[in-house]
């Protein structure tokens, strides 16, 4: 069956504004995407052609929980949002078949329970928006990019991983948007798009190297790196140990060794890196140790207290605040919190007395 329109709707998705025909498709004649930016770090594993049924199985490893709770609440209400399409197949001015460039989880589960049910009229039909066939792919991102990289509508977010290679492909492979167009276009800051790719270009050299030294396949390469971002990024937070890159080969790929083979699991603990890495005895125990190694070694030494993460925050608080923000501040509240941290001061003292 083609697409059935059932109406016009005016959709504004940050700053496009369209008006789109509305309607309803089968799930089969819906096509999944190969390069959608949610699953692209498992389809760049493949060494093949990616089949509907591997996207269909990509797309749920890629979120379990949210596939699992969208299919739940699906079979009890059926599909709310519409998704959006572009044509793949016309005839007779109709359409045919589609793919589907946002809302591709929504489609995978009307898929599965289509096939498990088919004669359940709630999982039949797909609701969509059909895009114009000029749609262009600088549209396509802006599109992509503030349902599932802006706070605001933060329809089934991307993680951090998928963010940071949507920003890469976009900006640096592609070269359709600056950084700060990007930024723009998402209602964000340039410091924060610029964040984002810093880290990720991290995460890439990661990648390479545990590639091309322990020999892990593309596929696994990919997943495991999205899977340690929040390690390599806490790691690279680190600016002492950071700066070590540019004077020390070691450094790096000690760091990257590290983290392939688990001593750090705790994304707190690795902000210890520094201190551990410029102590050859503690270095030595961690190479020497097994997996969660320098987890351990860093809580002896004290670097990840969970406090710390506390103080620090303050400390940026404090040093970032502008008297504009300080008018409706409650005086005795800022004192107290100052008591409060001196008698943590004089506590510490005594307890290393």
């Amino acid at each position: 069956m083609p697409f059935e329109q059932e109406g016009q709707a005016d959709v504004l998705v940050g700053p496009l504004k369209m008006n789109l025909p509305s309607g309803s498709m089968p799930p089969d004649e819906i096509k999944l995407w190969a390069e959608n930016p949610r699953i692209a770090h498992i389809v760049a594993g493949f060494d093949h052609a990616a089949t509907d049924e591997d996207l269909l199985a990509a797309i749920k490893e890629s979120g379990k929980k949210i596939y699992t709770d969208l299919r739940r609440d699906i079979e009890m209400f059926g599909q709310s949002n519409p998704v959006f399409v572009k044509a793949v197949y016309r005839e007779a001015n109709k359409v045919h078949s589609a793919m589907v460039y946002e809302g591709a989880t929504r489609v995978s589960v009307l898929k599965e329970l289509h096939r498990r049910d088919p004669r359940n009229s709630k999982f039949a039909k797909v609701k969509a928006y059909l895009l114009p066939d000029n749609f262009s792919d600088k549209d396509l991102a802006i599109l992509l990019a503030n349902y599932h990289v802006k706070r605001a509508l933060h329809r089934n977010p991307w993680d951090r991983y998928q963010i940071g290679s949507f920003l890469y492909r976009e900006i640096e492979q592609e070269g359709r948007f600056s950084g700060t167009e990007m930024a723009e276009q998402m209602g964000m800051s340039p410091a924060w798009v610029s964040r984002h790719l810093i880290i990720y270009r991290f995460a890439r050299e990661y990648r390479d190297f545990i590639e091309s030294e322990h020999g892990v396949s593309p596929h696994d390469a990919e997943l495991q790196t999205a899977n340690k971002l929040s390690l390599l990024e806490e790691a690279w937070k680190v600016k002492r140990f950071r700066d070590r890159f540019d004077y020390d080969d070691e450094a790096k790929p000690t760091l990257f060794k590290w983290v392939h083979d688990e001593k750090f699991t705790d994304h707190r603990k690795i902000r210890a890196i520094d201190e551990i890495y410029a102590n050859e005895v503690v270095r030595r125990e961690v190479e020497a140790g097994g997996a969660e190694a320098g987890d351990e070694v860093a809580g002896r030494m004290g670097n990840a207290h969970p406090l710390h993460e506390e103080l620090d925050r303050i400390t940026k608080l404090s040093k970032d605040i502008s008297l504009a923000d300080l008018e409706a501040v409650d005086i005795r509240r800022v004192e107290a919190a100052i008591r409060a941290l001196e008698r943590l001061r004089d506590m510490a003292a005594m307890a290393r007395a």
